[in-house]
């Protein structure tokens, strides 16, 4: 297992890692898992450029990540333990059993989690991780489910963009939502998902956004008699 630490706060371990400090360019596979304050994920392979003025990560095959929106006095990066030790990225190796500092660790990462962080599935990222940017660009197949409180809910388009230090999503048109209270939309416009702590929201631009009627039965109504509930349908603005 090689553990590499970027000096931005980025942490990677995999079972294969190669690299040229004359090109800047890595590569990783195998058992490949990424964190850092704002994601953590796991791919078939990372190719990474750590140029002086350029921070990229590409992840690709069987893309999941978790954005993990910053909760107030979060404790930065256990990477930053290992920042700095002679270039963009220092690495090391370990095995199965040793505890890496900011390697992802579910006891450690735990405490730092949102209570409704946002689980990605796609087809490709390609990140930047500078110190001032987190921006992702996420493309094929795109999946975000976000469980929160009393339900949880889904979101599908072909590509979208994390703003990672604005705590905000963008789905390119066209989107499609729905969540497990029977809720469902869709648009042909872009839609923001914002998950800022307190700020937790959908903005829909354009579009058609439906939901159950609930309706006052009479005691005496039995299940046969009960009328089947209509659904309300919605253009326009809208937020959940």
């Amino acid at each position: 297992m090689v553990v590499a630490t970027s000096d931005q706060d980025t942490v990677i371990r995999a079972d294969r890692f190669a690299w040229n400090d004359k090109t800047k360019i890595a590569h990783a596979t195998g058992n490949l898992h990424m964190s850092d304050d704002r994601t953590e994920g796991t791919a078939d392979r990372v190719d990474i450029e750590y140029q002086r003025d350029k921070r990229l990560m590409v992840l690709t095959g069987n893309v999941k990540l978790t954005l993990k929106p910053k909760k107030s006095g979060e404790a930065t990066s256990a990477g930053k333990e290992n920042a700095g030790q002679g270039g963009a990225f220092s690495k090391s190796t370990a095995t199965d059993s040793q505890t890496v500092a900011g390697s992802g660790d579910a006891s450690e990462d735990s405490a730092h989690l949102r209570d409704y962080p946002i689980e990605v599935t796609c087809d490709r990222v390609e990140y930047e991780y500078a110190r001032d940017k987190r921006h992702a660009v996420l493309t094929g197949n795109f999946r975000a489910v976000q469980k929160l409180k009393d339900y949880t809910r889904t979101l599908l388009a072909e590509r979208a963009e994390w703003f990672g230090r604005e705590e905000r999503v963008v789905l390119k048109g066209p989107v499609k939502l729905e969540d497990t209270k029977g809720r469902k939309g869709e648009s042909p416009e872009d839609v923001e998902v914002f998950t800022r702590e307190g700020k937790e929201g959908i903005r829909l631009k354009k579009g058609v956004y439906s939901m159950p009627v609930e309706e006052n039965e009479g005691p005496s109504a039995s299940p046969a008699e009960r009328p089947t509930p209509p659904e309300r349908k919605e253009s326009g603005r809208g937020s959940s």
